[in-house]
């Protein structure tokens, strides 16, 4: 029976290295404007599992691949629940003041860095180009900061600040491939940076606290 358990776990294990060895392939291509467009294909181990995405006139169709097999995936589930109401500006201008606070050149460095590094691991091929601004003017100004801070530099990569008014415009596509235990390293090796650390450590603390004092009231 051991012996068994202990095949099962060797199989198993040898399953997961399979899974997190085996490359992705990305291809989308798309854009935004007045509403999402977006065309695109994820495949796994040379697509032997493969999911299209299409979007476009508010609707989303997607399609399972299997070993060469295709099969159409319901989305219509939830479509006629009420959408969320935006955000007014005092509650932008809240959030943003509280995302300042945590922003600094050592955060920025750690998240440009992280960039790189997934750049490089996912050997991504990208065109993207487009406008953007928020109605707060303020806003726009530090959304171009964080962005020119953060975005590795590459002439395909173009987007400029529209302080008239709110908008997004992007149009761009993006294709590539990476293993996805690679993937799961950079983004852990980002989250245990101390620049990041010292933003969620310190709320996993406080909800601990909080549980702890719910519990002994």
């Amino acid at each position: 029976m051991i012996a068994a358990l202990w095949y099962l776990l060797d199989a198993l294990l040898v399953l997961l290295l399979v899974v997190l060895l085996a490359p992705i392939n990305i291809d989308f291509r798309g854009g935004y404007a007045q509403e999402l467009k977006l065309k695109g294909r994820i495949g796994w181990a040379g697509g032997l599992l493969s999911l299209e995405v299409m979007r476009g006139q508010g609707k989303t169709s997607l399609i399972l691949g299997l070993f060469g097999l295709r099969k159409p995936v319901s989305t219509d589930k939830g479509t006629d629940k009420a959408k969320k109401k935006p955000k007014s500006q005092k509650q932008r201008s809240k959030s943003t003041t509280r995302l300042s606070t945590f922003i600094n050149r050592e955060l920025l460095a750690a998240v440009k860095a992280a960039l790189l590094k997934l750049q490089r691991a996912m050997h991504l091929d990208l065109n993207v180009s487009g406008r953007y601004g928020f109605d707060d003017p303020s806003l726009t100004g530090f959304a171009m900061a964080i962005m020119s801070a953060v975005l590795w530099s590459s002439s395909t990569l173009n987007f400029y600040p529209d302080f008239t008014g709110e908008a997004l415009d992007i149009q761009g596509k993006a294709s590539g491939y990476f293993i996805p235990l690679q993937i799961i390293i950079i983004v852990l090796l980002f989250l245990l940076a101390r620049p990041v650390r010292a933003i969620w450590w310190p709320m996993i603390k406080m909800r601990k606290k909080q549980k702890e004092a719910v519990q002994y009231a």
